[in-house]
């Protein structure tokens, strides 16, 4: 049986828990992704790359050192000024010069080590060309840190600061440098001074959000990158379907043995002889221990058999085991013998005890209200009934052979043999009945002639009806042999193929879609499966299987996302030639939020997503039923932003929060509890039918 997206969603999060960029943990995680891959029958290579691993810490000293060097500029009494200025210039000629492309603040710092584990799948079936274009699915594993960003109340400004600091840091480096040109206490170095502080606020806000998401604690990723590698392993579970399920590690219930007291507890319990010793011994053994031997001096609490039977002590009296005597409660409830139960009264009625005894009615009273019951065996008259005719009555629905097709039937009234009564003619009918009475006699017997030959009726309509008709050759085409261009049978009555003619039976095919659409429905044998609405997609989709295998399809886990997508330029870098002409579609935190495709991506060289991938996306979720939104990201870059930028044809699939960002990444309720894994499912299922339709 084929493994369901929800239950690599549940394998993801037993097996992986946090997987930090250059940790230990995210080398874990791409052992268990290779493991998987393999599963599928899928060329899979880990591809082992370098990446800046203090980048992002790098980056938000650089913007406070800006921030620092235009404050401490303004105080031109001391001698920090030139030293500041020259800071400030030099911190935002490397941030411009990383905004424009150039690789300067990610060589500063050391290296980490990274992975990405890549699965191919060749291109097969009939409908394989050489035309074809490649498809490459991304999602990155590697989990994110909290991030002073990702809080609500500052994530619906994050878009705006970031594109505010893009664009003032160069006014502010500039204006840097023109204060030196005016005197110490001109007006004109007072007001540029003011102007370049401001500019730098915004990145120097993010420069102190960068240091302190390095060194704050890890989330779990349980939207941020486990649904999105679930979904992506949906994907290759529909292009290689394994043959076994995944082992899941549910946790055992502990065995219970019983409670264990202290031995002091048990001494005031007073249940056991004050000579007795309490010994403990392991839980659950495996084989019976043997009493102790009669000469040794301790015991170890053995039960002795009495020699002669004694009588059961009664409750409060005491024994020789040890228990002590218990004062018997009065308001409790104590068995009672038989020779003590009181005998009831015998009735004062000298034929008791004979065949003659009749009891005494002593409460008529209250069986008064049941002498007005009807009787049941005399038929009385329903003073509601307003004289309606009775009605057939509907069977339930039946089951027949295998053979036959399961439907529900009604059985049709039948007409009581006699003289027929014709209907009362209208008035409308009798008044033109007069006006016809000598002048059209004849006509009228023609068109009834003419209508008794054709078989029609007075609704028929010569020229509409012989419209549809078409020739004079189909005019008598009919099954039956009885309609002939008039009007048609009663469409909820239609006569059963296999049903016996004699039996009168028909097919109430408003009774049958009602019994389908019912909330309790046909009844189904216990081992016939009920299909659901996804099942059914499922199924129909799978049809059309030749055309999803005949793409070359990689699916690639992407590790050090959060440091630069340093896993998307690796992998770019390797295998750009062998993808040249492909669709990459990116997945990203697709378990929580609204599902949107992102339209535009980027602060600074900002790219398109590709319009022809944009509209499939857009007519698949509208087919497969997916609420499927368009919005921008250009506050930010995605994995996809890369390949954008390489002039590959991208899209990004992104759960959208409340705030525009991605759903719950970088904050601490990034768990498993809040995602969608419905939601999941239908990421797989919509990237699944865009295959097979690209």
């Amino acid at each position: 049986m084929a493994t369901t997206t929800e239950e690599y969603l549940e394998y993801l999060d037993q097996q992986i828990s946090i997987a930090p960029a250059n940790s230990q943990e995210e080398l874990d995680a791409s052992v268990c992704l290779e493991r998987l891959f393999k599963l599928h029958d899928v060329e899979t290579d880990v591809q082992e790359f370098d990446m800046p691993s203090a980048y992002p810490m790098v980056k938000g000293i650089v913007e406070v050192l800006l921030f620092a060097g235009v404050l401490l500029s303004g105080f031109t009494t001391t001698p920090v000024v030139i030293p500041s200025v020259l800071v400030a210039i030099a911190a935002g000629a490397l941030l411009i010069s990383d905004a424009l492309g150039y690789k300067v603040l990610s060589s500063i710092g050391p290296k980490g080590k990274s992975q990405n584990v890549i699965g191919y799948h060749p291109k097969t079936g009939d409908l394989a060309t050489k035309g074809s274009r490649p498809i490459v699915i991304v999602a990155h594993y590697d989990t994110p840190r909290e991030s002073v960003l990702a809080r609500p109340e500052i994530a619906r400004f994050q878009g705006i600061v970031k594109r505010l600091a893009y664009v003032l840091v160069p006014v502010a480096t500039v204006l840097a440098l023109i204060q030196l040109v005016f005197g110490a206490t001109s007006l004109a170095r007072r007001i540029l001074w003011l102007i370049a502080l401001v500019a730098t606020l915004p990145g120097g806000f993010l420069g102190v959000a960068a240091i302190m998401d390095s060194v704050s604690a890890c989330t779990i990723g349980a939207n941020d990158n486990k649904s999105s590698v679930a979904a992506l392993l949906g994907v290759l579970e529909a292009v290689r379907p394994t043959t076994g399920k995944l082992e899941l590690a549910r946790p055992a219930e502990p065995t219970t043995y019983g409670v264990r007291h202290g031995a002091e507890v048990i001494a005031a319990m007073g249940m056991l002889p004050e000579d007795c010793e309490v010994v403990y011994v392991d839980d659950a053994p495996e084989e019976p221990v043997a009493p102790a031997p009669e000469d040794e001096a301790e015991v170890e609490a053995v039960d002795v058999a009495p020699e002669e039977p004694e009588e059961e002590p009664l409750m409060g009296d005491g024994d020789d085991s040890g228990f002590s005597a218990i004062d018997p409660d009065p308001d409790a409830t104590a068995p009672v013998s038989l020779g003590e139960r009181p005998t009831p009264p015998s009735p004062e009625d000298p034929a008791w005890g004979s065949t003659d005894f009749r009891p005494n009615p002593d409460n008529v009273a209250r069986r008064a209200s049941l002498f007005d019951l009807p009787d049941p065996s005399v038929s009385t008259t329903d003073p509601l009934d307003a004289g309606m005719p009775e009605t057939p009555v509907i069977p339930a629905p039946v089951r027949l052979d295998d053979e036959a097709k399961t439907t529900v039937f009604r059985s049709i009234p039948k007409i009581e043999e006699g003289p027929a009564v014709a209907p009362a003619p209208r008035a409308e009918e009798r008044t033109e009945a007069k006006r016809n009475l000598f002048f059209g006699r004849k006509r009228k017997q023609q068109d009834e002639s003419m209508s008794e030959w054709l078989g029609v009726d007075a609704d028929f309509d010569a020229k509409e009806d012989g419209r549809n008709i078409g020739s004079w050759d189909h005019f008598n085409d009919d099954e039956d042999g009885t309609w002939k261009g008039g009007a048609a049978l009663d469409p909820s009555l239609r006569p059963l193929d296999h049903a016996d003619e004699q039996d009168g039976l028909l097919v109430d095919h408003d009774v049958v879609m009602g019994e389908v659409f019912a909330d309790e429905g046909l009844a189904l044998p216990e081992d016939e499966e009920v299909l659901g609405v996804e099942d059914l997609q499922e199924a129909i989709l799978e049809m059309d299987d030749d055309a999803l295998v005949a793409h070359d399809i990689w699916f690639v886990a992407l590790g050090a996302s959060s440091l630069d997508h340093a896993g998307m330029k690796a992998f770019l870098a390797d295998y750009r030639k062998a993808c040249r002409g492909a669709f990459v579609i990116n997945l990203d935190s697709v378990g929580a939020g609204q599902l949107t495709a992102i339209t535009a991506e980027g602060v600074h060289n900002r790219r398109k997503a590709d319009r022809r991938m944009l509209r499939l996306f857009s007519n698949t979720a509208r087919d497969l039923h997916i609420e499927l939104a368009q919005a921008g990201h250009t506050w930010g870059d995605t994995d996809a932003t890369p390949a954008m930028r390489s002039s590959m044809r991208s899209v990004t699939i992104m759960g959208m929060g409340e705030t525009n960002t991605p759903a719950l990444s970088g904050t601490p309720q990034d768990l498993m509890e809040n995602v969608d894994a419905e939601q999941v499912s239908a990421v797989a299922r919509l990237v699944t039918e865009l295959i097979r339709r690209s």
